[in-house]
């Protein structure tokens, strides 16, 4: 099964003054996985975050942590895309019906427990980067969204 298209969610905004508009994603050849959506939901989190670090792999992005935990927070993944050190949440919805959009779900509480944590990686990994961001990846059904500069 290849990765399937990505679309912009309806409606879903991507919070903060300078956030980027979402980008669609082109599925890479080759890849092999699950679609979220299939699998139950204990496991679709796993499955979102393993197509999220596919689709980083295949354009080049050095993945440098998984599920980096601290008391403060967690961080979904952590990469290098080229020179910029990326902080990633991973968001992901079954089909049917969604209360809560998951690009929404990443509330500014969220955010500032990302950032305390991202700060916590700063200093502990000193990692030689020369910018960094904030983005989120999110499932819908089957659709993967990615937003860069989703905040900050």
């Amino acid at each position: 099964q290849r990765l399937p298209h990505a679309q912009p969610s309806r409606g879903a905004r991507a919070p903060g003054p300078y956030a980027a508009s979402p980008k669609k994603l082109r599925p890479s050849p080759g890849t092999v996985s699950a679609n979220p959506a299939s699998v139950n939901p204990t496991q679709k989190g796993s499955v979102a975050e393993l197509q999220v670090q596919a689709w980083c792999r295949a354009r080049g992005w050095k993945i440098l942590e998984l599920n980096f935990r601290r008391k403060v927070g967690e961080i979904d993944l952590i990469a290098l895309d080229a020179q910029t050190l990326v902080f990633a949440e991973v968001r992901s919805r079954l089909s049917g019906p969604v209360w809560v959009a998951p690009l929404e779900s990443v509330t500014p509480g969220k955010q500032r427990k990302i950032e305390r944590t991202a700060q916590l990686y700063l200093q502990e990994k000193r990692p030689k980067a020369q910018a960094l961001r904030f983005d989120v990846f999110a499932w819908v059904g089957s659709r993967l969204t990615w937003v860069p500069r989703a905040w900050r």
